[in-house]
């Protein structure tokens, strides 16, 4: 077995190297273990497009536990326990417990939230603001899902690696779209508001092939309020659901937001 010399008997200029050298490797390796997804020949706008377009049509049905991470402008962090069901594009569900206890059950259906959240807490307000995060994640989410990419008016800027799409809005807002060329996946949506100033930004990434399907494991949105961060595991892609998992409890409210 080859023998290697005690790192303190090794010149201090090839140390620095070395480490480099295992800096470099455990990044690689990190990244081929977040990721393994299949590449793509370089393909024109139009047929990433359609590819993308494709893609959301074959997503009928999402299921998925997940830990949510709450994080508040002022860097304070609380992370719950939770459950994510999705039919696109408009349909979501989010559950967040924590120690067992439920926090909040958040429902989107026919184009409303509604919200479950405990009377007596004393947080109620906090929870509240935690469910407008959420329910933005979601409706968001679902929506982008739906059909963003079956749109005619879409515009394109190509870069070496990422295609942006953006779509001009009725109200003068932009959506766009940073989509890996590599492995034709969204990377990240951001909503710009009529100075074409950042309101809202959903990240996706740790991708990985689920029922031979590309999906993220990790989805992070940003706004005013905060950051949300969900990390999902023992995700179903187009699974069966249960025929009430839209329903709103019958304790839910019909949601609108706290002043912030």
């Amino acid at each position: 077995m080859h023998e290697f010399p005690p790192i303190d008997r090794v010149p201090f200029s090839r140390q620095c190297s070395v480490v480099a050298a295992l800096f470099l490797y455990a990044v690689l390796l990190t990244g081929c273990k977040s990721e393994n997804l299949p590449t793509y020949p370089r393909l024109s706008v139009e047929e990433t497009r359609k590819h993308l377009s494709n893609e959301a049509h074959r997503l009928h049905t999402i299921s998925s536990e997940g830990t949510i991470t709450l994080i508040k402008p002022d860097n304070q962090s609380i992370r719950f326990d939770g459950a994510l069901v999705m039919q696109p594009p408009d349909r979501a569900r989010l559950r967040a417990w924590k120690f067992g206890q439920a926090i909040f059950d958040l429902t989107l259906t026919d184009g409303a939230l509604w919200l479950v959240a405990p009377t007596d807490s004393s947080h109620r307000d906090d929870i509240r603001r935690a469910g407008a995060g959420a329910g933005e994640l979601a409706r968001t989410f679902s929506s982008l899902l739906g059909g963003y990419f079956d749109a005619n008016d879409l515009i394109a800027t190509e870069q070496r690696s990422t295609i942006r799409f953006s779509q001009r809005r009725p109200d003068n807002t932009t959506l766009t779209c940073d989509v890996d060329r590599h492995t034709l996946t969204p990377r990240r949506y951001t909503l710009l508001d009529p100075n074409q100033q950042p309101r809202f930004t959903l990240t996706l990434d740790r991708y990985t092939i689920i029922n031979a399907i590309a999906w993220p494991q990790r989805v992070t949105a940003i706004s005013d309020a905060g950051r949300i961060q969900v990390d999902l595991r023992n995700v179903e892609i187009n699974a069966d659901l249960a025929p009430a998992a839209f329903k709103p409890p019958k304790r839910a409210e019909k949601f609108a937001a706290p002043e912030k």
